[in-house]
């Protein structure tokens, strides 16, 4: 995995209650990338705000690190495997 950590825009459902959040699709060097499968998910701490991690591979099979700090609502692609 080469390490990125850009910020990108991200198109994601969220469930009830924040509990549950799955991206969709996302930017990131100009391109839409479709998330065609979420591989793992885990959550960290960044002080006091949950930061959410996504394996997720899009269409092409590239496999990504997504993150959403849930204290700043930033997205990020943090690492990628093309």
């Amino acid at each position: 995995m080469t390490e990125i950590n850009e910020v990108v825009q991200v198109g994601a459902v969220f469930g009830r209650a924040g509990k549950k959040i799955q991206p969709a699709w996302f930017v990131w060097s100009g391109q839409r990338r479709q998330v065609a499968q979420s591989t793992y998910t885990w959550t960290g701490r960044d002080g006091d705000a949950r930061v959410h991690h996504f394996s997720i591979v899009d269409e092409k099979g590239s496999v990504y690190e997504l993150t959403y700090h849930a204290g700043t609502l930033v997205w990020r692609v943090a690492a990628v495997q093309e």
